[in-house]
């Protein structure tokens, strides 16, 4: 059964702080890296839901956070609703981007079907119609069941670039382009203090976006400079001069020099990308729970909450990944969140 709805935030805000206490972190994420198999993790998360499939696990529980998000939705009104509810397009985003590897790829639908997240109705896609769209070009299939709004309209706006350079990764730049830019305009519209705490996790999400568009797209993909300059999405760190700045870099070395410089000033200069992705998601680990603990009892605490159940996500599907790859617990440990880097103090 449904939770009752409930507009009553200091309620709501109760409520969260009573899961939180619940959520696999500390102790209890380091138990789970101990398990040794899907089944006995199943038992662990999902009780009387047992399951055997890594892949069927993560779709279970990728569901359980969209829900989750539109639970905590409807429990608001106005600006916080409409911020709350577009934090689940998130995962829509993440279905399209396997939509598009198995589209370029010429991927059977049935083969697609099986691989992608189980999607709510208000937020799954029509699947269907890439069957009968086959005569058309890849981008045109892609941008036929991509939900009308800022998705579509990122999609379009690619296609330039992707016929250009037809790969997969630069209509997945161009989709979270498109969600970051919205997730900022739906931060800005909140009231005070709820928009600063919410800007200062939406920017991290913003400078792992702006770090990984140069250290991968461009030392990795080798991806035009003029491209990757218009999937900047300003915020952050990460104004367009600063970004230039990065973009300039001659090559990787000196472009983690120039990042690290800007992002973590006086700290170590992280050594590779990897590294640097691990450094801002401890941020973002420690930043959630900071606004999630100052503003416990109101707006503030909703959205802390649901950045710190992110985050869970994210380690839960890499701990299944564990030990779909046969890693001992130690090895699954060390690629949770928050990760050792070796630089603590400067996060």
């Amino acid at each position: 059964m449904p939770p009752s709805v409930t507009r009553d935030l200091d309620y709501l805000a109760a409520r969260l702080h009573g899961r939180c206490s619940r959520l696999a972190e500390g102790r209890v994420l380091d138990d789970l890296c101990r398990i040794r198999t899907v089944a006995e993790l199943a038992r662990r998360l999902t009780p009387g839901q047992p399951c055997e499939r890594g892949a069927e696990l993560q779709r279970r529980l990728v569901r359980m956070m969209i829900d989750e998000l539109g639970e905590l939705g409807q429990n608001l009104t106005g600006a916080g609703r409409r911020l709350v509810l577009w934090l689940r397009v998130r995962y829509q985003v993440e279905t399209l981007k396997v939509v598009i590897r198995g589209v370029v790829n010429d991927v059977p639908l049935p083969t697609l079907r099986a691989q992608l997240a189980d999607l709510p109705s208000d937020l799954a896609l029509p699947i269907a119609s890439l069957e009968a769209s086959r005569d058309a070009s890849p981008l045109d299939r892609l941008a036929g069941i991509a939900p009308p709004g800022p998705l579509q309209q990122g999609l379009l706006a690619a296609a330039g670039a992707y016929r250009e350079r037809a790969r997969p990764v630069v209509l997945e730049l161009a989709l979270d382009c498109a969600y970051l830019g919205q997730l900022r305009v739906l931060t800005d519209g909140l009231g005070e203090p709820e928009r600063g705490e919410a800007a200062t996790l939406a920017a991290l999400e913003l400078d792992v976006h702006n770090l990984m568009l140069v250290l991968r797209g461009r030392h990795h993909y080798h991806l035009p400079a003029g491209e990757l300059r218009a999937w900047h999405v300003p915020g952050g760190r990460w104004d367009a001069s600063s970004f230039d700045a990065l973009l300039s870099a001659p090559d990787l070395a000196a472009a983690l020099e120039v990042g690290g410089q800007r992002q973590f000033p006086g700290a170590p200069v992280p050594v590779d990308p990897e590294a640097f992705e691990a450094r801002l998601w401890n941020r973002a680990f420690a930043r959630a729970h900071a606004v999630f603990r100052r503003r416990h009892m109101r707006l503030g605490a909703v959205i802390g909450y649901a950045a710190i159940r992110r985050i869970e996500l994210v380690n839960l599907i890499t701990l299944t990944e564990g030990l779909r790859l046969g890693l001992e617990p130690l090895r699954i440990r060390e690629r949770l969140i928050p990760r050792p880097t070796g630089d603590s103090d400067h996060v």
